[in-house]
């Protein structure tokens, strides 16, 4: 059998384990929605229903629903750019200029790290809502509008309202970006937002300590839908979303199992088709 084929035979049986890798990942999820969802639906039940958005001191320490529009004490305000929103929260994504290969000569933009979530200070009604809790709020407005500038190499085209900026400008404002590892890909960035409606009625179920509304780690962010929402529309939104992601990974899984298997199987095949040659 010649090297390349032998190389072929190689390839194949790594991209096969990796399928199998990704596909014990995938179904580790479903097991773990399947196995959470009752837990969380069983959380919403339970929750005390508010009339209004009114500290009852009977309620200290359980878990209740209550619905509103967020009176904002202290907008978002992002640290490393300088840039306050009128919102009670901001949600910023970074990416890196870097070329599309190893031996390309064209540069795009990839994202870089996970978001940043940016919450400001926010209450509902007499409720003040932890800094935790509030980032939970659904994002859906974006902000991209931070100038139009251009690459100094011209490298590929840019998206119009998006800014990058150099590593010059910003570099040692802050420690929260590891800017060493972005170097290592790019001298150059770009960041956009995205950011809650504020003027949005809210629904939040959460745990009343004093007076205030604090993250339950079983919800997490499902915590908070936007829109007035009664308790079976919240366990319908929360069963349905679960749902969508096991269908999702479920059916990732099974692709990824049979192109494991499949692939495990033609290096097998193979390997007995070279040894019945060199006999």
């Amino acid at each position: 059998m010649t090297r390349q084929k032998t190389s072929n035979r190689v390839s194949i049986l790594i991209l096969s384990i990796l399928a199998l890798l990704l596909s014990a990942m995938l179904f580790l999820t479903v097991f773990v929605a399947i196995i959470t969802l009752p837990g969380r639906i069983d959380t919403i039940e339970s929750a005390i229903v508010l009339d209004a958005p009114t500290v009852k001191p009977e309620n200290d320490g359980k878990l209740v629903l209550v619905s509103g529009i967020y009176t904002l004490h202290a907008p978002a305000h992002d640290e490393i750019f300088e840039v306050t929103f009128d919102s009670p929260l901001a949600v910023r994504y970074l990416e890196a200029f870097n070329k599309a290969s190893r031996r390309s000569r064209r540069y795009q933009w990839e994202s870089t790290g996970e978001p940043a979530y940016i919450p400001g200070d926010a209450s509902i009604g007499e409720f003040t809502i932890e800094s935790g809790l509030l980032a939970m709020t659904p994002t859906a407005l974006e902000i991209t509008d931070f100038g139009q500038n251009h690459h100094p190499n011209a490298c590929t085209e840019t998206e119009d309202g998006t800014a990058y900026i150099s590593f010059d400008d910003i570099r040692g404002v802050t420690a929260t970006i590891d800017w060493e590892k972005i170097s290592q890909y790019s001298d150059y960035v770009r960041y956009s937002y995205e950011i809650a409606d504020p003027e949005a009625t809210y629904t939040v179920i959460a745990i009343q300590q004093g007076s205030s509304l604090v993250l339950d780690e079983n919800m997490d962010d499902d915590s908070i839908l936007e829109g007035t929402v009664d308790k079976a529309a919240f366990v319908k939104e929360v069963r349905n979303e679960s749902l969508l992601i096991m269908a999702i990974c479920g059916g990732l899984d099974a692709l990824f199992t049979f192109l494991g298997i499949k692939g495990v199987r033609y290096f097998k095949k193979t390997k007995v088709t070279a040894d019945e040659l060199d006999d």
